[in-house]
């Protein structure tokens, strides 16, 4: 296969020179070689972060509590959905999911997920059951 100019593996017949050997300088010595490792080992060791006051302050951030009740939201869109539902249908899960409004054919299983996630979260359900309270009073003043 020689002859024919082949080779089963190229890497072994026409071998590259790997990165560590070409940037080697090639005027020194073994020995002196080893010396300027060792020296640039240790400025490599003695590089200090300079500002630790962020990795401080992160870490501090980090250590908070957090409630996750207070992180999750549900977008605009969503929480009128589930209004819109609740109104209409209570609990009935599958009659939500027959409604024409329902545009991303959810299951009622989906729909009863979303809808529960909704009353978890107590700043967006609370407005909703106010706004519902004052809708009852004003209909029975009148």
């Amino acid at each position: 296969m020689k002859d024919m100019g082949l080779s089963y593996d190229p890497n072994e017949s026409v071998p590259m020179p790997k990165t560590k050997d070409v940037m080697k300088p090639k005027h020194l010595k073994e020995s002196e070689q080893m010396d300027v490792d060792n020296q640039q080992m240790r400025k490599k060791k003695k590089t200090d972060p300079t500002k630790l006051h962020v990795v401080e302050e992160l870490e501090d951030i980090s250590k908070l509590p957090t409630n996750p009740k207070n992180t999750i939201r549900l977008s605009v869109p969503v929480v009128q959905r589930c209004v819109y539902m609740l109104d209409k249908y209570g609990e009935d899960y599958k009659a939500m999911a027959r409604d024409k409004k329902n545009y991303y054919q959810e299951t009622p299983k989906q729909i009863r997920q979303t809808i529960n996630l909704f009353k978890k979260i107590p700043s967006q359900y609370d407005e909703y059951l106010k706004s519902k309270e004052s809708n009852k009073e004003e209909s029975m003043e009148t």
